[in-house]
């Protein structure tokens, strides 16, 4: 570097303070660097957490739909037995009583 005019100039007219200056900026440029990789991992947590709370969602969603979907069909199956029953065996009372425990919203009356 000392073989260079200008560059001797720029060394010997600052002395120290060039070195210091650029010992500044790099503190600076390193400031700010970690506090956007700080910036940049709380986002990447925040997106890993919601990402995991959508999937969780997602499948308690798919569950319940599932779920209801198998107690309709098992429900539409019950209706399907109470109306093979004999009911010639049964009094009209019995036959009024099984019927109506399979009325949506009649499910009130069995607790």
């Amino acid at each position: 570097l000392t073989g260079d005019e200008h560059v001797r100039f720029v060394l010997s007219g600052f002395d120290k303070d060039l070195f210091q200056g650029l010992a500044m900026i790099v503190n600076v440029v390193k400031h700010e660097m970690d506090k956007l990789l700080e910036l940049v991992h709380f986002e990447m947590r925040l997106l890993f957490g919601v990402y995991v709370g959508l999937l969780t969602i997602g499948f308690y969603f798919m569950l319940f739909t599932r779920t209801m979907a198998g107690s309709y069909e098992h429900t539409d199956k019950a209706r399907e037995l109470v109306q093979m029953l004999p009911s010639h065996v049964l009094s009209r009372n019995e036959l009024e009583l099984l019927r109506s425990h399979f009325v949506e919203g009649n499910a009130d009356d069995f607790d």
